[in-house]
């Protein structure tokens, strides 16, 4: 499990409508990084150091999700004997990746 690198958040409002945005965003960089050997050494350090940020920050966010999923309990509505298992299933991810998330998720959720 790699370390994220989280950014204080934003204090605004924003909808879980949101999420779709998150989404085209990352397609619109996964396209731009098709040109990356064309880009210089500092571009592309610059480019890392901005996806990692980003990486982490949507770790984090995850993290929350998780956890208001956890204490709302709807994961429970569909059979799963826990958490991770529902996580397993839903993301399509497996068992071992739905752990890792489940467990960074309780330790960002619970940092000072």
């Amino acid at each position: 499990m790699t370390t994220a690198v989280v950014d204080r958040p934003v204090a605004v409002r924003v909808e879980a409508s949101a999420a779709p945005d998150v989404l085209r965003a990352a397609q619109v960089l996964f396209a731009a990084v098709d040109g990356a050997q064309a880009w210089s050494a500092g571009e592309r350090r610059t480019a890392l150091e901005q996806v990692d940020r980003t990486a982490g920050l949507l770790a984090a966010a995850r993290a929350q999700l998780l956890a208001a999923e956890r204490a709302a309990g709807t994961w429970a509505l569909h059979g799963d004997r826990d958490l991770t298992a529902w996580r397993a299933r839903t993301s399509r991810s497996g068992v071992r990746e739905a752990v890792g998330q489940v467990r960074q998720a309780d330790a960002i959720t619970t940092m000072p």
